[in-house]
C-alpha cells in the first residue's frame, strides 16, 4: 500500500514524536533514580532539560496532528471527487 505523500509526512511526524517520546522516558528514568541531592544539585539544570523536551513534545505534537489534518482534508477531497463523477 502506497501511502502517498501526505501519508510519508504522517508516518516522518509519528516517527519523531516516537524518538522525542523514548527520549522523554530515558530522561524520566534517569531523573527518577538519581538521588536527592544529585536532584538538588541539578535543580537549574533539570528544569532546563525538561523545559526544553516538553517543548520538543509540543512540536512533535503539533506537526502530527498538522500533517494528519493535511491528509484528513485530501481524502475528504478525492471522495467528494468520486462523489461527482
Amino acid at each position: 500500500m502506497n501511502p502517498g505523500k501526505h501519508g510519508v509526512h504522517v508516518l516522518e511526524a509519528l516517527t519523531n514524536l516516537q524518538q522525542v517520546l523514548e527520549e522523554a522516558e530515558r530522561r524520566i528514568k534517569k531523573f527518577k533514580n538519581s538521588n536527592f541531592m544529585m536532584k538538588l544539585l541539578r535543580s537549574i539544570f533539570n528544569q532546563t532539560e525538561f523545559h526544553d523536551l516538553n517543548d520538543r513534545l509540543s512540536d512533535a505534537f503539533e506537526r502530527l496532528s498538522a500533517d494528519l489534518h493535511v491528509l484528513q482534508i485530501k481524502r475528504l477531497e478525492k471522495q467528494r471527487k468520486c462523489v461527482i463523477l
